[in-house]
């Protein structure tokens, strides 16, 4: 039996497993005879592939990855501008949810925490490389400031996307050091954070939990004095209230 052959039938019986769900089968009480007869392939043949219905699953589970990858990649890759990247994001979170994401909450339910999935952290390894080309291709644009890493712009991006929260770092090491890390390189931070489109989800993060501060920064008595700079840098009276207080409440 050649590979292709073999990933065409995978694929088919993981397809009847994807119609089963949508036609309201759990995967709990589906039968590895229904998946065949779904997918058009003999009993007997869909053993020659999986030893049971939960090798199946799992596989489904990895190909809905797969899928989505691939999707995400033909949305993003072609991204030259961060507004044409956010809006390729919200059209692929829109389409998900109103397509698929029933049928993938209930695969989630029954499969049960991540390290039950065999190959997941592949999965995970492709999505970054998706998400890491799409930010090289924007710093060459000058998009994006070269110096933020990856990880960094990546959780700036879904969090925008998806509604997270970014909480604004403090820490000396992380805004540069050698002076240039007060006030002024946390207001920096913050710019850069909403030119990538984080206005519904940026608070106020500070890291006083013990690490490095700037003097200016030390304490919570220090927040007036943030406040007024970042108004007079621009930020208006709304903007203010999401980074300081409204985006924070709205997330807890």
């Amino acid at each position: 039996m050649t590979p292709d052959i073999r990933k065409e039938r995978e694929t088919a019986l993981y397809e009847a497993a994807l119609r089963l769900i949508a036609k309201g089968v759990t995967p709990a009480a589906m039968k590895v005879q229904q998946i065949a007869d779904e997918a058009g392939i003999g009993k007997g043949t869909v053993y020659e592939y999986f030893a049971s219905k939960d090798e199946i699953l799992q596989g489904m589970a990895l190909y809905c990855f797969d899928t989505e990858i691939a999707r995400i990649a033909v949305l993003m890759e072609p991204c030259t501008t961060l507004q044409e990247l956010e809006d390729a994001v919200m059209a692929y979170l829109q389409d998900l949810s109103g397509n698929r994401m029933g049928t993938y909450q209930v695969i989630a339910s029954s499969i049960g925490a991540r390290e039950n999935l065999r190959g997941m952290d592949e999965c995970v390894q492709a999505l970054r490389g998706v998400l890491h080309r799409t930010m090289a291709a924007l710093r060459q644009k000058g998009e994006i400031n070269p110096a933020l890493p990856d990880d960094y712009c990546d959780l700036a991006l879904l969090s925008a996307a998806a509604g997270g929260l970014i909480g604004l770092n403090f820490c000396c090491r992380f805004l540069g050091g050698n002076g240039f890390n007060g006030i002024e390189a946390i207001c920096r931070h913050a710019e850069h954070m909403l030119e990538l489109g984080a206005e519904d989800c940026l608070a106020i993060g500070s890291d006083y939990d013990g690490c490095g501060i700037a003097d200016e920064i030390c304490g919570i008595d220090k927040m007036p004095a943030l406040y007024d700079y970042f108004a007079g840098r621009g930020f208006g009276a709304e903007l203010l209230d999401k980074i300081f207080y409204t985006n924070a409440l709205n997330f807890f």
